[in-house]
């Protein structure tokens, strides 16, 4: 099997927003980087900072570079609930934000989690999918597509994306293809930076 590169995996893991991880020098500085190694895109992992104005950054920076974006809607590392507040600001980006008319060009994807269905987010999968279809909706009226990135051949949970043969979808992954718009494979080669 044979993968291109596009991008990097970048963390933004603290939860203060006036963290300095979190600031446009910073961002801009490390997207800078990224784009002299080759990348085109910067997935964006765990958001600690689940206000607008980090995703604003993060588009400023992106422009700056001519790079996409794929931001994650988050569950946190320990709360249940991070997500709403995350999905919420996502929603905001492309509706109130003053670069509302922006976004949309620079935001390739969205992706509604990671690992969502074999870390058990949501309060089970029947939750999960009705969450995601209508995240999907709701992103797809502003011309973005969804994915989840989801590690497919996980096998150590309750739910699988998977058939217990191993060969194909099984009845989870099935909901999930329905209700997502492309897979966001992340081939990890190297971290960033």
């Amino acid at each position: 099997m044979f993968y291109g590169f596009l991008g990097f995996s970048y963390a933004l893991e603290s939860p203060s927003c006036d963290d300095s991880t979190n600031s446009l020098s910073q961002i801009s500085k490390d997207f800078a980087s990224m784009k002299r190694s080759g990348a085109k895109l910067v997935r964006i992992y765990a958001p600690g900072c689940s206000e607008v104005s980090l995703l604003e950054k993060l588009v400023r920076a992106a422009v700056a570079t001519d790079m996409g974006l794929l931001p994650m809607v988050w569950w946190g590392f320990t709360s249940q609930s991070a997500w709403k507040s995350s999905q919420a600001s996502l929603y905001t980006l492309f509706t109130t934000s003053s670069l509302a008319s922006v976004a949309k060009y620079v935001v390739y994807s969205a992706s509604f989690g990671s690992e969502p269905i074999g870390d058990q987010v949501d309060g089970g999968t029947s939750n999960f999918i009705a969450d995601l279809a209508s995240f999907r909706t709701k992103m797809n009226a502003f011309g973005i597509p969804v994915g989840i990135s989801e590690d497919w051949d996980r096998t150590d949970s309750g739910e699988t994306m998977n058939s217990t043969s191993g060969r194909g979808l099984g009845a989870v992954g099935k909901q999930v293809q329905t209700n997502t718009d492309m897979v966001h494979a992340h081939v990890m080669v190297r971290p960033f930076p």
